[in-house]
């Protein structure tokens, strides 16, 4: 089904294309340069904690990374092997090595050394389905299958191992001098004897364990809602995430940036890592706006507003909720609160800013806009833009249907406004005839204008263009899509210019403001970056890049090319995204990208299914989100298995972070959305008819307990569903023991039909029959039986005759 290509340098000619300098704000106190990862300890997703002493490691899901750190070190450990295999089930760490249990297919043990190299010690081939991981002073603690566990020095590598006289399936487990304390998936905790290996159950039970430990003496169940003593002496009430016991005492993890430390008594001692509500941080800021060189931001994700000065420093902070819109007007700087009815004026008289004035306007103004010397308010309901004065919002300067989005230039009086319907143009009220068409698929999400009229404009998939204006209207310049190491894995959410002539744009997810150059530059470090997963794709399958993998180009109108070609590279081509000059690949590790076709040798094929309308697995429902985040605070609605969602972009989905989704438009409640939704709660609307069934088979006994079905051969994050023992499968290509994986159909889970691939091992075709061949051997079995029976019968009645 899937052949590998190469991609060979015949006929290519590509060459580097080379941004110059982004500076990089908010950050480290918003310094004008991009800081150095190894001067702080830098976090975006933490989800996993361990420690040695006073030193921690971190295991960070959006940076694909641990994060070590401690009194006189931080370094990162490239954990993607790790990652690309699985979810990481749990995380210990010793004297600087790591050791990560990760669940794919089978659970697989990961080590990495004080170098941060993946490496395989002498004991490690010893292991063979590891199940739980723990270590008390120098010792690791592997529970192997049902009964084994392997207690390694990690000092000398030397192995012991012993068999539990009882047989379970740990979940978890913990040490002490003289047990082992496993936690099995039905919530049983089992206390085994190092002596003698005898297992006996205890009475212990907390619900919706996380995770046990073993400290001072004493043995810790942890949930999400703290820490419960077996003894019953010390309950501790907090948010976990995850948490570890070291010498140290407690590390807690709650879900934010920062790692707390506790005390025995579970006394706060001290907080790793930065933490986003602290002055000069932000959490999803959403906008900016400039008076000189002072930058506002709307600090959305932490409810407040911040001002900081020319030089990056905080100057003023204000708890004014979540902001709609800022606005400065001669020296003042007016925010618009987001739930409506509020206006807040912050000025600097000389002893700092203070929020001066409060006013409470119509709730119909959903955005404010200055042209430097007044306020004007967009009224939604009357779609015109008023006056402030007095007080409110009144009077009119134009009519404006529809706007999304409102801005002025910075000289003269001409407002222009982004349009909400759901295509995207952008008019202006003062210029007559004047405005720019923008395609839907490039869904406009915020715009700026710089003293000379030219149009800046940011488009869903991290796009910025920039219209220069000529006589008559605008002419595309110059377009970059925003894809080194800072905007990977993200989502920026506005962009702005100020004064002086530069662009900013905000990032929702990455918490920070980036400040871009002339002609939109910024240094893209091709070939160094090493977070070589998907990071670097959008949602258009003509705009489809990763910046940060050789041999890869966008597709555009001025076909730029990203790095040098590396020959010999194995690819899978899809026909459905590719023509005579560009060919859509997957390459071997894991990236997708174009290619000129020239370069390619070998026979192509279509590989991947490409959908149009989809539903979700379940009649439960499913969430769509605003962006491609997943988090509570991005969803945007559940829908039910009977909702058509049409799929917009790309139709063989995009990769965020870790996981695939599709950009999706929908009707729910009389109203058209647009959202997104991850690419494993999703199947076809209608099932590709044109799939032919070759034979049928089941999930083979006494090979594994469960077998995951994935929606790719190459890519095993997605997993579609999971059978067991005698579950039949439709086979859509010929049975080969030979091949690793097969492709097939599955029975309808809730009305929803499912294809992915299989691994062949977990098959057994019985007779290489389909159910309908064996029906009609039978039937012919039948028939010719009676048939010999009829025969015979009256062969021995004639002879009686």
């Amino acid at each position: 089904m899937k052949k590998f290509l190469t991609i060979s340098l015949s006929g290519i000619m590509l060459f580097c294309l080379v941004f110059s300098g982004v500076t990089a704000l908010a950050e480290n106190n918003f310094d004008m340069t991009v800081p150095d990862k190894n001067s702080y300890l830098y976090l975006e997703t933490p989800v996993q904690i361990a420690s040695d002493g006073d030193v921690v490691a971190i295991l960070d899901d959006g940076l694909k990374k641990a994060v070590v750190s401690g009194p006189d070190e931080i370094r990162y450990v490239d954990c993607l092997d790790a990652f690309s295999y699985g979810k990481i089930w749990d995380m210990e760490f010793w004297n600087g090595n790591l050791f990560l249990l990760a669940e794919g297919e089978e659970f697989r043990l990961f080590c990495y050394d004080q170098s941060g190299n993946s490496v395989s010690p002498s004991w490690l081939g010893s292991v063979e389905t590891p199940s739980a991981i723990a270590v008390r002073a120098s010792e690791l603690f592997v529970f192997d299958g049902y009964r084994t566990i392997y207690k390694i020095n990690l000092e000398t590598e030397q192995t012991s191992s012993f068999k539990c006289k009882k047989p379970l399936f740990a979940k978890h487990i913990a040490a002490d001098e003289n047990f082992v304390y496993a936690l099995s998936y039905s919530g049983i905790l089992s206390e085994i004897s190092l002596s003698d290996g005898s297992v006996s159950e205890s009475a212990f039970s907390v619900s919706d364990t996380l995770d046990l430990l073993s400290y001072g003496g004493n043995l810790y169940a942890v949930n999400a809602e703290g820490f419960h003593a077996k003894n019953g002496e010390k309950v501790f009430s907090a948010n976990v995430l995850d948490s570890y016991a070291a010498d140290g005492g407690f590390y807690l993890l709650d879900g934010s940036t920062t790692i707390s430390l506790y005390g025995q008594n579970f006394e706060r001692i001290r907080e790793i890592g930065s933490s986003s509500n602290k002055a000069g941080k932000l959490r999803n800021p959403t906008d900016v706006a400039f008076s000189g060189k002072t930058m506002a931001v709307a600090d959305v994700g932490n409810n407040r507003l911040q001002i900081f000065d020319g030089d990056g420093n905080c100057v003023f902070i204000e708890n004014t909720g979540k902001i709609a819109g800022l606005a400065w007007v001669a020296g003042t700087l007016y925010a618009l609160a987001e739930d409506g009815g509020k206006l807040s004026a912050i000025t600097n008289d000389g002893s700092g800013f203070d929020v001066r004035q409060t006013y409470r306007v119509s709730e119909n103004i959903s955005d404010i806009v200055s042209d430097g010397k007044r306020l004007y308010g967009y009224d939604s309901d009357s779609e015109t833009l008023k006056i402030f004065s007095g007080g409110d919002f009144s009077g009119s300067v134009g009519k404006i249907v529809g706007a999304k989005k409102v801005k002025t230039s910075p000289v003269g009086k001409i407002f222009y406004y982004l349009t909400d319907d759901g295509v995207g143009s952008i008019s202006a009220v003062g210029d007559t005839g004047v405005s720019l068409a923008l395609e839907k698929e490039f869904g406009a999400v915020d715009f700026s204008v710089d003293a000379k009229g030219n149009l800046y404009v940011l488009g869903k998939g991290k796009e910025v263009r920039k219209y220069r204006r000529i006589s008559g209207g605008y002419s595309l310049e110059n377009s970059l899509t925003l894809e080194n190491d800072r905007f990977s894995l993200d989502v920026v959410s506005a962009i702005e210019a100020d004064g002086n002539g530069s662009l900013f744009v905000v990032s929702l997810s990455r918490h920070f403001v980036a400040k871009l150059t002339d002609n939109l530059g910024y240094d893209v470090e091709i070939g160094a970056y090493d977070d070589a997963d998907l990071s670097g794709v959008t949602s258009s399958d003509d705009v489809f890049v990763s910046a940060l993998l050789p041999c890869l180009m966008q597709k555009s109108k001025t076909d730029f090319e990203l790095a040098e070609p590396t020959a010999g590279v194995d690819c899978v081509v899809f026909k459905g995204l590719s023509d005579e000059v560009y060919s859509y690949v997957l390459t071997s590790d894991g990236a997708f990208g174009y290619v000129p076709t020239s370069a390619i040798s070998g026979e192509k094929a279509d590989l991947i299914p490409r959908f149009t309308e989809l539903k979700m697995l379940h009649t439960s429902g499913g969430d769509v989100y605003d962006y491609p985040l997943f988090s509570e605070s991005a969803k945007q609605n559940s829908v039910g298995s009977t909702v058509k969602l049409k799929v917009i972009g790309s139709a063989s989905g995009f990769h965020v972070g870790n996981h695939y989704w599709y950009e999706v438009e929908y009707e729910l409640g009389g109203k058209t959305y647009r959202g997104f939704v991850l690419r494993t709660r999703v199947a076809e609307f209608s099932y590709l008819d044109n799939l032919t069934v070759v034979q049928t088979a089941k999930i083979a006994g006494g090979i594994a307990s469960s077998v995951n079905v994935y929606s790719l051969s190459d890519d095993k994050s997605e997993v579609l569903r999971t059978l067991t023992e005698g579950d039949r499968v439709e086979l859509l290509e010929a049975y080969d023991p030979e091949k690793e994986y097969t492709f097939v159909r599955l029975n309808p889970i809730d009305g929803n039909e499912c294809v992915g691939y299989v691994k062949t091992k977990y098959l057994t075709t019985d007779t290489g029959l389909t159910d309908g061949q064996i029906i009609g051997i039978v039937l012919a079995a039948c028939c010719a039986l009676v048939t010999v029976a009829v025969v015979l019968f009256t062969k021995k009645a004639k002879r009686a005759y």
